[in-house]
C-alpha cells in the first residue's frame, strides 16, 4: 500500500479548491478543482466508498 501525503485548502480565485500531494515519480503536483468539479469528485468517491463496502459485505455469502 501506497502513503502519499496530500493536502486540501481553498482555492481563493477561483473559490474552488486546490488539492496538492507528493506524487512519488513527478514530485510535488497540484490542481483546482472548480467547485461544481470538487461536488462531482466528493459524489464519486462517496459512491465507490458504497460500493466497496457493498462488494466486501458480498463476499462470503450464500447465493
Amino acid at each position: 500500500m501506497t502513503r502519499t501525503r496530500w493536502a486540501l485548502q481553498p482555492e481563493a480565485r477561483t473559490d474552488g479548491s486546490l488539492l496538492a500531494f507528493q506524487h512519488p515519480a513527478y514530485g510535488p503536483v497540484g490542481l483546482v478543482l472548480a467547485p461544481q468539479d470538487a461536488d462531482r469528485l466528493g459524489k464519486a468517491l462517496q459512491l465507490h466508498e458504497q460500493m466497496r463496502r457493498d462488494q466486501k459485505a458480498s463476499r462470503g455469502k450464500l447465493n
